[in-house]
């Protein structure tokens, strides 16, 4: 029979499960004194997470680029209250990821077309129809702009979730 591992569980308040680690799954998390650990986890034991790093730089080849590649591993051991945060991935929200960076784009995008085409066919940029288009195009950036600070994509825990240590022996 197989020894399981300890498990660390983030939930929220009413103590709903998010997502589980478990030994070999990978893991992303920031301490209480602001380093980042990533790699998978070795081993969950007596509310300690051992985690694989990895050194991965650059280095160059023959040809005169650049590749990859894996320098040095080793270990490190955390204490899970030692934990300030974990990356958990929430389900893909189009609206919340998406529509800001697409209505800067589109904003940005027709401003500086219409600044172009303008200058390219000797048209007037203080036209009333013109100024129309272009506080159009500056608000849909706007739009944007304020909506990417007002809601930001959080991937990791929040204030209001618990990491929890899941003893299984």
């Amino acid at each position: 029979m197989a020894q399981v591992s300890d498990i660390i569980s983030v939930k929220k308040k009413n103590g709903r499960t998010i997502k589980n680690f478990y030994e070999g799954s990978p893991i992303l998390f920031e301490t209480k004194s602001g380093d980042y650990v990533e790699g998978p986890i070795e081993k969950i034991h007596h509310d300690t997470i051992s985690v694989r790093m990895y050194v991965i730089q650059k280095v160059p080849t023959i040809f005169g680029t650049y590749v990859p590649d894996t320098l040095n591993t080793f270990f490190t051991k955390v204490n899970y209250l030692d934990i300030r945060r974990i990356k958990v991935l929430h389900p893909q929200r189009f609206i919340r990821e998406r529509v800001p960076i697409l209505l800067m784009i589109g904003g940005a995008g027709y401003f500086i077309l219409n600044l172009v085409n303008g200058s390219y066919f000797n048209q007037p940029i203080t036209d009333k129809q013109n100024l129309k288009k272009l506080g159009i195009a500056a608000g849909a950036f706007g739009a944007g702009f304020l909506a990417s600070k007002l809601f930001p994509v959080n991937t990791f825990s929040r204030k209001g979730q618990k990491i929890v240590y899941i003893n299984l022996k």
